[in-house]
């Protein structure tokens, strides 16, 4: 026969209580509403995801790795090297195209470093607001479309 001390120990603790006490809990991440924005296609969800991680092969992480690349920045032919803060959106050509859309939308803002870009679009697409979900997407295209033509000239040896 249980006690009252067991009996109400028992009807504490639930098989969820036990399964969430076992799962690892990770921080939460403010800019998931960047990469989980509705419409948005899988292949420009997985750039925009590994972009957010810092995980796309910059000439940074390259030549960490050991591997000699040309270091400047192929997209505004400086001799800027190719990170992440460089080349979104302190290149020249990432920069102009954000400052456009940022145009587009009404947003009259200054186009600085990633960092600072994802902080702020990610508090903007919390927002229920069509505009800001409309921007989500294009900001997710901005980077994809940035990152496609990066690989493009970098692979075909491109100088524009």
């Amino acid at each position: 026969m249980e006690t009252p001390k067991q009996a109400s120990w028992m009807g504490k603790y639930t098989i969820s209580k036990a399964y969430h006490s076992f799962i690892p809990q990770y921080p939460k991440v403010t800019w998931k509403t960047l990469y989980l924005t509705q419409g948005m296609f899988p292949g420009h969800q997985f750039i925009v995801w590994m972009a957010l991680h810092r995980r796309l092969a910059t000439v940074d992480r390259l030549i960490k790795w050991g591997i000699p690349v040309p270091a400047e920045c192929v997209l505004c032919m400086t001799n800027e090297e190719e990170a992440y803060d460089h080349l979104f959106f302190e290149c020249s050509y990432s920069k102009f195209i954000w400052k456009q859309i940022l145009r587009l939308f009404g947003i009259d803002r200054q186009v600085g470093r990633w960092r600072e870009a994802i902080e702020w679009m990610a508090k903007k697409t919390k927002s229920r607001n069509t505009k800001w979900k409309i921007l989500g997407n294009a900001f997710a295209e901005t980077v994809y479309h940035t990152w496609m033509e990066r690989n493009l000239r970098r692979s075909q040896q491109i100088r524009k």
